[in-house]
């Protein structure tokens, strides 16, 4: 039985897999944690989480945002869950075949930056 993409989007698990291989070797994009994320959701994601993925994971998961910083156009997007489940559906009906890495566990980088830009941009510009 397939997933449904808010079922996909709220799985920590698929986040922390995403955010750790978008953010490994970006020409493009820096991350953080947005300063509209409310503090106490981002002292709780600290609290309970070392890896800078899964404390960026449970803010997105809290209600919080992060910062998505485009280095090559000097651009800066605030990102929340809502953007991570619109930019999947981007994937899936534009980019199947990065969807289908993504999902059978065989993504790459190149998967999950074109996740990335579909969820910053609604479709890759960068390649």
């Amino acid at each position: 039985m397939k997933k449904s993409i808010k079922k996909i989007v709220n799985d920590k698990e698929f986040l922390v897999n995403w955010l750790a291989d978008a953010s490994f070797t970006p020409f493009w994009a820096k991350f953080g944690v947005h300063t509209d994320t409310p503090k106490d959701v981002y002292e709780n994601a600290k609290l309970v989480n070392e890896c800078r993925e899964d404390i960026w994971a449970e803010v997105l998961l809290n209600g919080g945002f992060l910062l998505i910083e485009d280095v090559e156009e000097e651009k800066e997007y605030k990102i929340s869950l809502k953007d991570v489940e619109k930019g999947l559906k981007t994937l899936i009906f534009n980019y199947p075949r990065n969807y289908a890495n993504i999902m059978t566990e065989e993504g790459d980088f190149y998967d999950y930056d074109a996740l990335l830009q579909c969820v910053v941009f609604g479709d890759v510009i960068y390649g």
